[in-house]
C-alpha cells in the first residue's frame, strides 16, 4: 500500500504547517510543482487533504501529481461560504477522488451524498479526537477514581470566544444570573486527554456545540460516564446518540433555549455510579479505535469501488444548480443563527414552493423552522423567502431579511459568485442584539462576523 501524502494547502508555508496525520508524509505545493516539471513520475502517490473551506488548492497540479485522493471535510458551521467553497473544490477534483468524508457534520451527509455518492461520515473515532484516548478512558473507568463522589457540573474552555457567540452568551448568562443557584465550575482550555481526566471528577459538564456542529467536547465526557448538557443538535445525529437502548442512560441532555438549559440544570440530580458506568461503557463501545478507522478509511482504496461515481452535476445539471443555490441560501441562514444569538428560533417562510423541498429535506438546523406560506404575487419566476426572529423575553419578533432568487435566470452562469455579500450586521435588530450580548459577555466583546458572498441570482433585502 502506498504511503498517503498529506497535501498541505498552498498557504501552509506562510500560515504554518497543520498537524500531519499519523503514518502520512506532509507534502507542500512547491514539492508538487517540482515533481510536475519532471518528465514523468515513476509511481504517482495517493493523496489526502483535510479540507477547510477557504483553503487554496490547485486541482490541475493535484491531477498531474496524484494517482487518487481522499478528502476529509472540516468546519462547515462558519467561515465565508463554507458549503459553496467545499462543493467547488470537491467538484474540481472529483475524477481523482476515491473517498470523501465529513469530519463532524452528520446532519449534512444526506446533502453531500446526494451531490457526491461516495461521500460518507467519518465515524465517531479516536481519529476525530486523539489517538490513545480510548485506552486512557478504559483505564480511568477501571480505576478507583471512577467510584469516587463527583463534583456537580463544570464548563471547560474559553468563556468569550469571538467565533462562538451563542456559547459565550449562554455561559456568561449562567455566571451572571444563576451563580447562586447553579454551582458551575469554570475551567481553562485543555487538550482532549486533560478533558478526560477532568470529566472523571464531575457528574456533568456544560458543553455547547459549535453552531450545531459536533466536536470533541461532545464525545469525550461520556467516555468516563459524565453527563453532557448541550444545545439542540441538527438531525440526523450520530446513531450512538439516537439508539433507543442508550436513552435509559443517555449521555446528552439537549436544551432548545437558555431558559430550557437553566431548568434542566436546576432539576438535574447527580447520577449513580451505576449510571456513570453505563454511559461510559456505551460510549467506549461506540468509539472506533484509530487503527481500525485508519485501515478502513485511509488504507483501502477499493472501499468505494462499488458505489456509483456519477456526481449530481453529471447526472442532472438543472438539479445540481438548484442545490448549489439552496446551499448559498443555507449559508445565509446559518450565519444568521450563529450571530443573532439572542433569538432562540427563526422562522423561514417560503412565499413560493421554490427551494422549500431542498432546504427542508437536506439543510437542517435546530434553530430554523421551515414553513410554506401563501403564494407570492412574484409568481413562478421569483423565489421569495422571509426570515423572522421569533420572540423571546428580551427580543420582539422581527423580520430580519428577505431572500430573493430570480428563477428566470437559472443557468450555469447563475451559480457563479457575485461581488455582493450578505452581512448580518445590516440586519435591523443586529445592534440591539449586540448590545444585549455585550452586556452579558463583556463591553469589549465583538463576535467575528463572516459575510457570505451571494450567487449572481440571489439577493438579500434587509
Amino acid at each position: 500500500m502506498k504511503i498517503l501524502r498529506h497535501i498541505m494547502p498552498q498557504e501552509a508555508k506562510i500560515a504554518g504547517i497543520r498537524s500531519v496525520e499519523k503514518d502520512m508524509s506532509a507534502t507542500f505545493y512547491d514539492e508538487i510543482k517540482e515533481a510536475a516539471n519532471t518528465s514523468h513520475l515513476p509511481i504517482k502517490p495517493r493523496g489526502y487533504i483535510f479540507f477547510q473551506p477557504g483553503d487554496s488548492h490547485d486541482p490541475a497540479l493535484l491531477k498531474s501529481y496524484l494517482s487518487s485522493l481522499i478528502i476529509r471535510i472540516g468546519d462547515l458551521h462558519h467561515l465565508q461560504n463554507p458549503l459553496l467553497k467545499t462543493i467547488d473544490f470537491v467538484e474540481s477534483v472529483s475524477s481523482l477522488t476515491e473517498g470523501i468524508y465529513l469530519n463532524t457534520n452528520p446532519s449534512l451527509l444526506p446533502f453531500f451524498k446526494y451531490l457526491f455518492p461516495i461521500c460518507q461520515n467519518m465515524p465517531i473515532s479516536e481519529l476525530t479526537i486523539e489517538e490513545g484516548i480510548l485506552n486512557e478512558a478504559r483505564k480511568l473507568n477501571a480505576s478507583a477514581s471512577a467510584n469516587r463522589k463527583r463534583r456537580r457540573i463544570a464548563y471547560i474552555g474559553s468563556g468569550n470566544s469571538p467565533y462562538h457567540p451563542r456559547r459565550s452568551y449562554w455561559l456568561n448568562s449562567l455566571i451572571k444570573d444563576y451563580s447562586e443557584t447553579i454551582d458551575l465550575e469554570i475551567l481553562p482550555r485543555m487538550n482532549p486527554k486533560e478533558w478526560l481526566h477532568t470529566c472523571l471528577m464531575y457528574s456533568s459538564v456544560f458543553s455547547p456545540s459549535l453552531n450545531s456542529q459536533w466536536s470533541h467536547n461532545l464525545f469525550i465526557p461520556a467516555l468516563v460516564g459524565t453527563k453532557i448538557f448541550t444545545d439542540s443538535q441538527s438531525l440526523p445525529l450520530y446513531s450512538y446518540y439516537t439508539t433507543a437502548l442508550r436513552r435509559k442512560s443517555s449521555p446528552c441532555s439537549y436544551a432548545s433555549s437558555l431558559d430550557s438549559l437553566v431548568k434542566k440544570l436546576l432539576l438535574y440530580c447527580d447520577s449513580s455510579a451505576q449510571t456513570y458506568h453505563k454511559i461510559a461503557m456505551n460510549a467506549c463501545a461506540a468509539l472506533e479505535p484509530a487503527g481500525v478507522t485508519s485501515s478502513r478509511v485511509y488504507e483501502n482504496p477499493l472501499l468505494n469501488s462499488n458505489i456509483p461515481r456519477n456526481n449530481l452535476s453529471q447526472k442532472n445539471t438543472d438539479e445540481f444548480i438548484r442545490f448549489v443555490i439552496a446551499a448559498n441560501i443555507f449559508e445565509i441562514l446559518q450565519e444568521i443563527a450563529r450571530i443573532m444569538v439572542t433569538y432562540d428560533m427563526f422562522t423561514v417562510s417560503f412565499k413560493t414552493s421554490a427551494f422549500f423541498a431542498e432546504l427542508s429535506t437536506y439543510f437542517h438546523h435546530p434553530r430554523l423552522a421551515y414553513r410554506k406560506s401563501g403564494e407570492s404575487s412574484a409568481g413562478k419566476d421569483m423565489a421569495v423567502i422571509f426570515v423572522e426572529g421569533k420572540p423571546t423575553k428580551n427580543m420582539l419578533p422581527a423580520r430580519l431579511v428577505t431572500i430573493n432568487v430570480d428563477l428566470s435566470l437559472l443557468s450555469h452562469r447563475s451559480i457563479q459568485l457575485s461581488s455582493r455579500t450578505f452581512d448580518p450586521r445590516k440586519i435591523s435588530t443586529y445592534e440591539l442584539a449586540q448590545r444585549m450580548l455585550s452586556s452579558i459577555v463583556g463591553n469589549n466583546y465583538q463576535p467575528v462576523v463572516f459575510t457570505q458572498r451571494l450567487l449572481e441570482i440571489v439577493e438579500v433585502d434587509y
